[in-house]
């Protein structure tokens, strides 16, 4: 059951990240975010979670902990600059500590969908929920 919810999920979000990407090329981030992850996320500001897809590309167990591939896509008619980050649960929906979790900064242009790894902390995490904050701009 749940593998078919993911499967229709999936099809009808690909729908949703059908516009290619900007010939202009990529945005760029904020100077203060060049750098890569960081620790702790820039902004309380969730609203750009509403304009981004999840399309679930694999789910596997390597090495005794769970790898996930799939595509964030901006959905919006705008270019969304934002950090996400990822919370672990375990099969009980409990939190699953991550001493080595960060934000990672990224931009996408209206329409564009780009494919990112997540990887389990430990074998006790099962499912995720990605989470992403606005970047300020400037």
């Amino acid at each position: 059951m749940t593998a078919l919810r993911i499967l229709g999920l999936t099809a009808l979000l690909l729908g949703a990240c059908q516009s290619t990407q900007s010939s202009e090329g990529p945005a760029e981030l904020p100077e203060a975010y060049r750098d890569g992850p960081v620790s702790e996320a820039p902004s309380q500001d969730r609203s750009v979670e509403s304009f981004l897809a999840q399309v679930l590309r694999s789910s596997e167990i390597v090495d005794g902990r769970r790898v996930v591939a799939l595509d964030l896509c901006n959905s919006s008619a705008r270019t969304l600059s934002f950090a996400y980050g990822v919370e672990w649960l375990d099969r009980a929906g409990r939190s699953v500590v991550d001493l080595e979790g960060s934000w990672t900064p990224m931009v996408l242009e209206a329409g564009e969908r780009r494919q990112v790894e997540l990887r389990a902390p430990s074998p006790a995490a099962d499912s995720w929920v990605l989470q992403a904050v606005a970047i300020p701009e400037g």
